[in-house]
């Protein structure tokens, strides 16, 4: 008896679904520590990385340098306007959303498609990081917003340097997360 082939339809169902690894900067207002987060970014296998309208240009040449050149292998979306170099501010934004709008949006539409975000934040009633599981990022969240079963990945939101993630893009996110310090160390550079 001839066995038959499964068609392209139920071999796409049988695939596991690819799960997306986002990484959304909101106010990063240095150009060598984008570059290094775009690098970091790439070595750690992040599928792509959104910049709000008021991030540095992750293209101005400081930036690139220090990346090492993985600006140009990791997909970068900047949200709302884009922020030309040759404003005189080396490459970084000097206007932009206050209210973080364009970063809501995204973040909003990310949840919708079943994208899982997070803030992160120096706050000690957020969830550690190392204790954030497939498992609960189903349960209920700290901010009341709807999660989703069929989890396609998380985002993670990282804030400015010297004042972190505004408050209305942390509130638009499912979870808010934060890094175990060791002694003595209050945050890192971001």
């Amino acid at each position: 008896q001839q066995q038959q082939q499964p068609s392209q339809q139920q071999q796409q169902q049988q695939q596991p679904q690819k799960r997306f690894r986002i990484v959304a900067l909101d106010g990063i207002s240095d150009t060598a520590n984008l570059g290094s987060l775009i690098r970091t970014s790439s070595a750690m296998g992040i599928d792509a990385i959104i910049l709000s309208d008021d991030c540095c240009d992750a293209w101005y040449r400081r930036s690139v340098r220090v990346s090492m050149g993985h600006v140009f292998r990791v997909p970068i979306v900047r949200l709302e306007s884009a922020i030309a170099a040759d404003h005189g501010d080396g490459g970084c934004g000097n206007g932009g959303s206050d209210s973080g709008r364009g970063m809501i949006d995204v973040l909003k539409r990310l949840g919708e498609i079943g994208i899982t975000t997070h803030a992160a934040v120096i706050d000690e009633d957020a969830q550690l990081l190392e204790t954030v599981t497939v498992t609960n990022i189903n349960d209920n969240n700290a901010n009341g917003i709807k999660t989703h079963n069929n989890n396609r990945g998380w985002c993670c939101v990282l804030g400015n340097e010297g004042n972190g993630i505004r408050s209305s893009v942390a509130k638009a996110c499912h979870f808010r997360i934060r890094i175990g310090m060791a002694q003595g160390v209050d945050s890192l550079s971001l």
